[in-house]
């Protein structure tokens, strides 16, 4: 790509893409071991907070051996429910680790939701007793969605959901 051309990628791009909660977990461990070895650049997050319980948060990253580089700019507007928009949203920006110029922007919706519950469940399997065949969650938006989605995937012994939502919408999804 020349500098002047960034690919830019939308939310529905993203999930044409049908990458599977399976690969996203095997992707998450390996970055995950990367930060353990100490092999990656990434800084505290900046926020801001232009509203009342409303965050943006700045999060960049760097991965030499995986050959990534980029940050993800994101939101959390408790408000946004009741306007009919999402509660999160944001762009991640990747770059070129050679020349440092943008070659993708893209929606990160999906992406954050799909890496929330991915770090759980590789969290769940290296912590979770394997036996586990009860899981409760508090809160069933679409975090708990996710982290139900990559749970599923680890946790093979798993018999029973227990949640619980102040929200009877939340509930019945």
């Amino acid at each position: 790509m020349s500098p002047s051309s960034v690919l830019y990628l939308s939310r529905a791009d993203i999930e044409t893409l049908n990458v599977s909660m399976k690969e996203v977990i095997q992707t998450i461990e390996k970055a995950l071991h990367e930060k353990a070895m100490g092999r990656t650049e990434m800084p505290p997050k900046p926020a801001i907070h232009p509203q009342k319980d409303s965050l943006i948060h700045a999060m960049p990253a760097y991965l030499p051996r995986m050959k990534a580089a980029g940050a993800k700019w994101v939101s959390g507007f408790p408000e946004n429910p009741k306007r009919s928009l999402p509660y999160i949203s944001g762009l991640l920006i990747l770059n070129d680790i050679k020349t440092g110029f943008p070659i993708c922007v893209m929606d990160c919706t999906w992406i954050t939701a799909k890496r929330t519950g991915a770090a759980t469940a590789v969290a769940a399997k290296h912590l979770a007793r394997e036996d586990s065949k009860v899981l409760g969650i508090l809160g069933c938006g679409q975090q708990a969605r996710s982290n139900l989605e990559a749970l599923s995937v680890v946790c093979k012994n798993l018999e029973e959901v227990k949640d619980y939502d102040t929200i009877e919408k939340n509930l019945e999804r």
